[in-house]
């Protein structure tokens, strides 16, 4: 049991002695007259028991002040103990707190130093890997550029080859492309009404022949507008006069650096057919230079896009209709396979004078027709289509060695003769660059 059962107990068996003996006291008594006046006493037995009486009293007073004094105490010590654990509570709170806090800070520490080494990690595969992607595209481009240089050494080796082989071998046919394009809307309707007027004349057959043969058609309201619209190009001067205008043009292709032997196509008109001396030529020359029975060239078109307009001039060359298009200054050098790696294109309109001997166009009466650093030229900027022409040369049917010009530049030629006199013709000069 515990000592506050106990203290408890005695003190109920303190009162309760207390009680039985004051009780019993009263009973002890005895009776004596003090002068006359009986009064009565306790005996012996009554003081005992008021003794224990009082003994028990005072036992029960002090086993509950003691029971009291041990509460307090007890209640003391729990509220003590309460204030320290209250205090080891907020203690071990703000131990705890300050643990997270050094726990947080430790953790946000080791996440930033982990987020920077994984970032470094990655900055550092990305910077291995692009060094890998940088060094495998050099090497590819190496690899490439080695194939390349191997593939244009084959190349050229065999274009070499194929030059030395076409050197030896005589020019006997050739096919021409020649392409364009142009922003100027008039020469797109005049190019519909030429088209317009082959139409009606291929429906217009009388015998079973049109009115104007087809490539006589073809030639005189197709090709001349075209090559007249762009011989004129970048031409400021009015050379027509009191004349209509005339679409009469003549064009001159060299087939070798000496300008020996010159491919011609186009119309000359008739008053122009005269030689030095102004005098006419023989009887017999005729103004629009082709073949008899040959083959003329054709015009192509292809449908407007946006402002553009593009056109094409074919001609196919069989032996036959190449050695009557053909002028050779020195008729015993003919002429080969192999064409000049710069071309020279001229365009003459507006002739009232040749520039060439009317019977021998590659007999020049302009001192600077073909001289490159002659005198009386001014350089032309062609119109966007124009500057990207192309003129495509096949000799002898060899498809595979193909000549394939850029035009590069372009100069309009102020023509003089031996005494420099001016020579009446409109000159364009086309300088072409293989490709």
């Amino acid at each position: 049991m515990a000592l506050k059962d106990w203290l408890t107990i005695i003190t109920v068996g303190g009162f309760a002695v207390s009680f039985v003996t004051g009780a019993l006291s009263q009973l002890f008594k005895t009776s004596i007259e003090i002068q006359g006046v009986h009064i009565k006493r306790l005996t012996p037995a009554g003081w005992l028991s008021l003794c224990v009486s009082v003994i028990g009293l005072a036992g029960s007073v002090g086993a509950a002040l003691l029971r009291v004094t041990i509460e307090n105490q007890q209640q003391s010590e729990q509220r003590i103990q309460a204030e320290v654990k209250a205090a080891q509570e907020v203690m071990l709170r703000e131990q705890e707190q300050t643990w997270r806090r050094r726990v947080d800070g430790l953790l946000s520490e080791a996440t930033e130093n982990i987020r920077a080494n994984i970032e470094n990690t990655i900055r550092g595969f990305q910077r291995n890997q692009l060094g890998f992607q940088q060094n495998q595209a050099r090497f590819n481009e190496a690899q490439i550029a080695q194939a390349t240089n191997r593939e244009t050494l084959l190349r050229n080796s065999l274009r070499q080859t194929n030059q030395i082989i076409l050197a030896g071998q005589p020019l006997t046919s050739l096919r021409l492309r020649w392409d364009f394009g142009s922003a100027d809307r008039s020469l797109w309707r005049t190019m519909n009404a030429g088209e317009e007027r082959i139409r009606e004349n291929a429906e217009d057959v009388q015998g079973g022949m049109p009115v104007t043969p087809f490539a006589a058609a073809e030639y005189q309201w197709s090709l001349l507008p075209l090559l007249s619209n762009l011989a004129r190009t970048g031409d400021q001067e009015d050379r027509t006069g009191d004349e209509p205008r005339s679409d009469s043009t003549l064009v001159l292709i060299p087939l070798d650096d000496s300008q020996n032997a010159i491919l011609s196509f186009g119309e000359v008109p008739s008053n122009a057919l005269v030689d030095h001396r102004g005098k006419p030529v023989a009887a017999g020359e005729s103004s629009v230079r082709q073949s008899d029975g040959g083959s003329t060239p054709w015009v192509t078109t292809k449908e407007r896009r946006g402002r553009l307009a593009h056109f094409g001039i074919e001609w196919n060359l069989d032996p036959a209709t190449l050695a009557g298009e053909v002028s050779r200054r020195n008729a015993h050098i003919a002429p080969t396979a192999s064409l000049p790696q710069r071309l020279g294109v001229i365009l003459l309109h507006d002739i009232r004078q040749l520039p060439v001997q009317p019977a021998n166009y590659s007999i020049p009466r302009a001192v600077n027709l073909w001289d490159r650093h002659g005198y009386g030229r001014e350089k032309v900027s062609l119109p966007p289509g124009m500057a990207a022409m192309r003129l495509t040369l096949e000799a002898n049917g060899f498809r595979q060695i193909t000549y394939a010009y850029r035009l590069a530049r372009a100069y309009r030629i102020d023509l003089r003769d031996e005494y420099d006199d001016d020579i009446d013709a409109g000159c364009l000069l086309l300088e072409f660059e293989l490709l």
